[in-house]
């Protein structure tokens, strides 16, 4: 038998209403999303990160030698 535990109450699925078994596909279906979202957004900070790495390392040549003709 399933049960779903709610601030330290547990609730077996099968003493649930139609309504209530509902609304727990529902907050699983959000868990889920935030989940997955989550994961995005760390693949897109890592993308970032490594591109701005890019940036950077074309950037540092320019610098130098700009520095070398203001000095």
């Amino acid at each position: 038998m399933t049960s779903i535990t709610i601030d330290n109450v547990r609730h077996e699925e099968a003493d649930l209403t139609d309504d209530q078994k509902k609304l727990v596909q529902e907050v699983q279906i959000n868990q889920n999303a935030i989940t997955l979202l989550d994961h995005q957004l760390n693949c897109l900070k890592a993308a970032g990160t490594v591109k701005l790495a890019e940036l950077r390392k074309i950037l540092k040549p320019v610098e130098e030698k700009t520095d070398a003709k203001t000095s």
